[in-house]
């Protein structure tokens, strides 16, 4: 009787074990998976991540352009020879436009030792937005 029972104990805990494993061999398979859903998802985050550095840096070159044109636009960045009081000259592309620079009077007095062409307004020309130089 006591060998029945031990046979049948030991029958039982071989089937528990089988079920084990199985269990574990799923649970092996359901952590290669995750594993590799991780690494996927570490490879796309550092994509993702560069590809925002990139647009933060044309969204801050787009702002620094906005800003440069409005400057522009304004009168604010223009060539030194230009007087506070005059008036703001509009943003107009030669191009479309229909017109081109006419030829810049030249002033040896604007540099000590060199020719400068000036932008046109001391000839009462009305220039391109182009003609304008940064300081």
């Amino acid at each position: 009787m006591k060998m029945g029972k031990l046979v049948d104990d030991n029958t039982a805990l071989v089937d528990k074990l089988k079920q084990f494993r199985q269990e574990h061999g799923e649970l092996t398979a359901r952590m290669d998976k995750h594993m590799a859903a991780s690494r996927q998802l570490s490879t796309e985050q550092a994509v993702l991540q560069e590809s925002l550095e990139e647009c933060k840096g044309s969204k801050s070159l787009s702002l620094e352009n906005e800003e440069l044109l409005w400057k522009l636009q304004n009168g604010t960045l223009c060539s030194p020879k230009r007087s506070p009081t005059s008036p703001a000259i509009p943003f107009q592309s030669p191009w479309n436009s229909g017109s081109f620079p006419s030829p810049s009077v030249s002033h040896s007095d604007d540099l000590p030792g060199s020719q400068r062409q000036t932008d046109g307004v001391s000839a009462g020309l009305t220039p391109p937005a182009t003609a304008h130089r940064l300081p």
